[in-house]
């Protein structure tokens, strides 16, 4: 009897070591996966911040926004896989809904870029030029690389802007600005769209599929 209960007490320390152990493995996963939650959103943070991209896929387009405190400025991280040729399109005036502006102006470069992949960071700026029209452009820079992409300058009549002051709604697109997306690289791949909502007959603004007064910024394949 006594070697019967010295047995089933090793049993119960036993049992009892390993509900410990199992208890402490519990808590060290659990830490750790709330540390690598933790870590996760702070890449996300200063990705966004800094625009720092994570390619996983080099077959996609990857885009993340940086965060810009200097008012109309636009600041984007751009992967582009090998192979992809584009040129950079702006259009103000008659912005759909959806698609793509029926005219703009566009800009290209024949420097071979496309040969190999590249990070690329495009900037836009919309400014008030001296007559009282605006300027959109758009330029782009690939570090340490000889081969560079075009940008495009968009001169917008005064008129056409009134929309900004006027009109106290806006519907804006303005891609990776929630964190970095990824892209089919046949495009068009839209990186900025800002238009006038309309008023609907209760006084309430809404975005409508018709053309409208605004302005967009895409990149083309060619």
């Amino acid at each position: 009897m006594r070697q019967f209960a010295r047995f089933r007490l090793r049993e119960l320390l036993l049992l009892i070591t390993v509900i410990a152990l199992a208890a402490g493995l519990l808590i060290v996963s659990r830490r750790a996966f709330r540390a690598e939650l933790e870590l996760s959103v702070i890449r996300d943070e200063a990705g966004h911040t800094l625009g720092k991209l994570h390619i996983e896929d080099q077959t996609q387009v990857h885009i993340r926004a940086i965060q810009e405190e200097e008012p109309n400025t636009w600041r984007w991280r751009v992967f582009i896989p090998k192979g992809h040729k584009y040129d950079f399109n702006a259009a103000h005036s008659n912005i759909p809904g959806d698609g793509l502006p029926v005219s703009g102006m566009s800009g290209y470069s024949n420097e071979p870029y496309w040969e190999k992949s590249n990070e690329v960071l495009i900037s836009a700026y919309l400014r008030p030029v001296g007559n009282g029209d605006w300027r959109l452009s758009v330029d782009s820079f690939i570090a340490n690389s000889r081969n560079q992409m075009s940008g495009v300058t968009l001169t917008i009549p005064g008129d056409a802007m009134k929309w900004m002051s006027e009109i106290p709604s806006k519907n804006v697109r303005h891609l990776g600005s929630k964190g970095q997306e990824s892209v089919d690289p046949k495009g068009p791949i839209v990186l900025l769209q800002q238009r006038a909502n309309k008023k609907s007959p209760n006084g309430t603004y809404e975005s409508t599929p018709e053309p409208s007064p605004g302005f967009m910024i895409w990149l083309k394949k060619i």
